[in-house]
């Protein structure tokens, strides 16, 4: 590799923060600026929009990233959570996890500069679980980009946001 990508301008529009490595867009994006960030350790957890519906069935709430987050819920241990979610079905509360959307013309080139995915043959509305490497191929994180037609749609960890971003 070793060659370095061309500068991707006004390609990132953030919801919450961008997972991309501030290295790698001081690099690719001039006119990137750092988003102010939540800190877990000195700030109340931020409550997600299913927070009520969190504790009103019984969950253990825990400080995760910034966020109130259930770890577990009276009505079962994690041993029988574990088996009902092999059984039958669970849901994972995702809304405080990092979104990012990449726009321009030049986005599937942007994304796949940073990850493994294939992200150019991504049918509209469909995404790929994929690996956010660093300039030699190490895995940095897992994510998953989703073709949003207009824009590619990130979805990142919130517990990896201080090293992602």
């Amino acid at each position: 590799w070793g060659v370095e990508p061309e500068p991707y301008p006004a390609m990132l529009e953030t919801k919450v923060a961008t997972m991309l490595g501030q290295g790698i867009l001081r690099r690719n994006v001039p006119e990137f600026v750092k988003i102010g960030l939540r800190n877990s350790s000195s700030e109340t957890p931020a409550k997600t929009c299913l927070y009520d519906f969190h504790v009103a069935s019984g969950g253990k709430m825990v400080d995760f990233a910034g966020y109130a987050m259930p770890v577990q819920y009276t009505s079962m241990g994690i041993s029988a959570s574990h088996n009902h979610t092999r059984t039958n079905c669970s849901l994972f509360d995702v809304s405080h996890m990092l979104q990012t959307r990449v726009h321009g013309k030049d986005r599937f080139d942007f994304i796949e500069s940073l990850t493994v995915a294939d992200a150019k043959n991504l049918k509209a509305n469909h995404g790929a679980l994929t690996l956010f490497t660093n300039e030699k191929g190490g895995i940095i994180d897992d994510l998953i980009v989703t073709n949003a037609d207009e824009h590619l749609y990130v979805v990142s960890n919130a517990g990896c946001r201080d090293s992602d971003i």
